[in-house]
């Protein structure tokens, strides 16, 4: 083990003396410094915060993913077009070790960095959140729905499946005979699944959609009573259409259930319990754009409680309010349209509305979208040393640019093929496969900048952790370092050199 851990540390001595890392810790510096003391949001707590947290973090990690990318190349192939490595090489020290110790000591100095910068951060939050002088209720908000970590609840679903199923036979059981045999022509050879999941795709839609004047209501299910902390509700409207990019403002109502119990009087008797509907008052509403409300807080407003009982409401309050909404682990909600102009309000699935529960701390929070920044971090130390493993530093470096720009453009494929749907050319078909194969094949590291979920309150659980660490660091990352390191033991050294 002490060729490993020399390696290891004349691996971060060398990175240190480089100018191109230099430069990028430079940036980094400026980054955790100046963003968090010269950004101003939108005027309100809230806005200042999140800004500070996702700016902030996220170009700290992005810049930390560049560096690293630059030192495993730089390290690891440089060497080997030197000549340097034939100092190691001569002594018993197998090449795999060499290129492991090589990978570990470029990963400890950028975890160290990370672990300084996310600090810095994380001080420079808090301070700018007790120093600036925000109204009390905007400081109340921030706390409930920044500095926490709220697991997202989305709404039961029905089996839209099976809804499809059901529904492609009653189309078949009422349409004329010309409609049927149209119909009937369709599902011939392979077309039953695609218009099944067109028929699907069309029940998803019509799931989220409210006419004028109607009303759609949202089951949440798991929700415990006992929960002490306030139940808030997130959601994103549409108004008319979910394409067109314009943001207006709607009109409507959210209407809750209210459970009320009654004892039978008989000993082991299940209580009795009548459902009442309860509309808030209805309110103008901002399109296109995410928002939440506190759920208690707002009985408690729409009740006319004072602010002072609004900002530190009881426990025995807040659980008996709780208490009244929840019926066996179920939460009801439901919203009622009354735009102005007569458009049907649109909630895509994507969009909730969400139920959150506060679970955890910010502070715990922090930690994990900063564990997994550093795991998106691995991820890119992974490829950049497989691919300087065998090829020259401006190959490798391009090769690694290459490979991030690869995996955006096939998100952006994907996404795009996605809102096509199914009905697609022999020409789109044959873009979507190569791209999926190309997905499957790439590390998506975007996927590790969790600063979004961060700054507003969204818990990282470990599922999504545990996900990552599987589908994209052992299933992807892995494979291609061994690949990696098979290659860098066979390389022939003396011709690498002469080249």
């Amino acid at each position: 083990m002490l060729p490993f851990f020399a390696i290891v540390r004349l691996t971060c001595r060398s990175a240190i003396r480089s100018n191109v890392f230099r430069t990028l810790l430079f940036l980094l510096a400026l980054s955790v410094i100046l963003i968090p003391n010269t950004i101003k949001g939108d005027g309100t707590a809230t806005g200042f915060i999140q800004l500070i947290l996702e700016y902030s973090l996220g170009f700290s990690g992005a810049i930390l993913a560049i560096s690293v990318a630059w030192v495993c190349c730089s390290e690891i192939a440089s060497d080997v077009e030197s000549g340097q490595i034939h100092m190691i090489v001569v002594k018993p020290v197998p090449r795999a070790v060499v290129l492991l110790g090589k990978f570990t000591g470029v990963l400890v100095i950028h975890a160290v960095l990370l672990l300084i910068a996310s600090a810095a951060v994380y001080g420079f939050v808090i301070y700018q959140f007790m120093r600036q002088d925000f109204p009390t209720e905007e400081r109340q908000r921030v706390e409930s729905e920044v500095l926490t970590g709220r697991r997202l609840i989305a709404p039961d679903k029905p089996d839209f499946a099976k809804m499809a199923e059901e529904e492609l036979k009653h189309r078949l059981e009422t349409a004329r005979l010309d409609e049927r045999q149209a119909i009937e022509q369709k599902l011939a050879g392979d077309q039953k699944r695609t218009v099944l999941a067109g028929i699907e795709r069309e029940l998803r839609r019509r799931n989220g959609e409210v006419e004028p004047g109607g009303v759609l209501f949202w089951k949440y299910s798991g929700i415990s009573e006992e929960n002490p902390d306030p139940l808030f509700l997130r959601y994103k409207l549409y108004a008319g259409t979910d394409t067109s990019k314009n943001q207006e403002t709607t009109y409507g109502a959210w209407l809750l259930r209210f459970v009320s119990r009654t004892d039978r009087g008989e000993e082991g008797a299940e209580p009795e319990y009548t459902d009442n509907i309860v509309s808030l008052p209805p309110e103008e509403i901002m399109t296109r754009t995410r928002d939440e409300f506190g759920i208690q807080d707002t009985i408690l407003r729409v009740g006319g409680a004072p602010d002072e009982l609004r900002r530190n409401i009881p426990p025995e309050l807040m659980k008996n309010l709780t208490g009244q909404l929840i019926r066996e682990g179920t939460f009801v909600i439901g919203f009622q349209n009354y735009d102005r102009e007569g458009k049907k309000i649109i909630l895509q699935e994507a969009d909730g509305p969400f139920l959150m529960v506060r679970e955890t701390s910010f502070l715990n929070n922090y930690l994990r979208a900063v564990f997994v920044l550093f795991l998106g971090i691995a991820a890119v130390a992974l490829v950049s040393s497989a691919l300087a493993a065998y090829f020259t530093l401006p190959t490798s470096v391009f090769l690694a640019a290459s490979y991030g720009l690869l995996c955006v453009f096939a998100v952006y494929l994907l996404g795009s093929m996605a809102d096509m749907g199914d009905d697609l050319s022999m020409g789109d078909r044959v873009a979507r496969a190569l791209s999926e194969g190309v997905f499957f094949l790439l590390i998506p590291v975007r996927d590790f900048f969790l600063t979004t979920e961060l700054a507003t309150g969204q818990l990282i659980d470990f599922a999504r952790i545990g996900h990552l660490i599987f589908y994209n660091l052992v299933l992807r990352g892995l494979p291609l370092f061994l690949a990696g390191m098979l290659l860098y033991s066979r390389r022939e050294l003396a011709l690498a050199v002469k080249r």
